[in-house]
């Protein structure tokens, strides 16, 4: 299995919307973060406060840049990586996405907010519902997910809560669902690829862990079988 780490990542919010619809459809975020290094509590978020003075929808959405370039070999199974942080309500799913100028070219803004298609979404993942605040969320990403990493030099994705921003379901009345991420720790992809697994008794070559080895001189590392005669 090979790790890659996100090269971009970030979070945008629509926030004191006066409906469901206006803060799920919106096309532009009020606040977010570029590539934060700080743990954030709803960074993945669905808040409704209904009654009183008003309503008021709030709504945040994670996003990630993989750069996939290196990958040519089948990928057989992946997953994404995010560790957690105070909050832990939310279901979440996996989209694809076009953010990051729709391949990397920019980072994070705020018009990213709606770069998911949510009329017609491509899944990423099934709904993921066993978030922790204290280590890592592991969520499997799908068929989809892994044709894209194998044949796009990016993989570009949101993670998004999934009962009544993804489902499109308004409470109709005070009511919170959020994640917090811890974004000390950068969100990554595992990976395996198929064939082989590159010289089985090799951990790790010039101090970096042969986990962590995607090419060796422009050769896929899983169809190594040597290097300097130790297999």
């Amino acid at each position: 299995m090979a790790t890659l780490n996100a090269s971009k990542w970030g979070y945008v919010g629509l926030t004191a919307q006066s409906t469901h619809t206006a803060a799920r459809d919106g096309t532009t975020g009020s606040t977010g973060a570029v590539n934060p290094t700080t743990a954030y509590g709803q960074a993945i978020n669905y808040n409704a406060v209904v009654g009183g003075r008003g309503n008021s929808y709030n709504i945040y959405r994670a996003f990630y840049y993989f750069d996939t370039s290196g990958i040519s070999s089948t990928v057989t199974s992946a997953t994404i990586n995010i560790a957690g942080s105070t909050n832990a309500t939310a279901k979440v799913i996996v989209l694809e996405s076009t953010a990051f100028g729709g391949g990397g070219g920019s980072n994070l803004a705020l018009s990213d907010y709606n770069k998911i298609n949510l009329a017609s979404p491509t899944l990423y993942s099934s709904f993921f519902n066993s978030w922790v605040t204290s280590g890592n969320n592991s969520i499997t990403l799908n068929s989809t997910a892994l044709s894209d990493i194998e044949t796009q030099n990016y993989f570009i994705c949101a993670v998004i809560e999934y009962d009544y921003d993804y489902s499109d379901v308004d409470p109709g009345v005070t009511f919170t669902r959020r994640n917090g991420i811890n974004y000390t720790t950068t969100g990554y992809l595992d990976y395996t690829l198929a064939g082989g697994s590159g010289p089985a008794n090799v951990s790790s070559v010039n101090g970096v862990s042969a986990a962590s080895i995607n090419t060796w001189n422009g050769t896929t590392w899983s169809d190594i079988t040597s290097i300097n005669g130790v297999s």
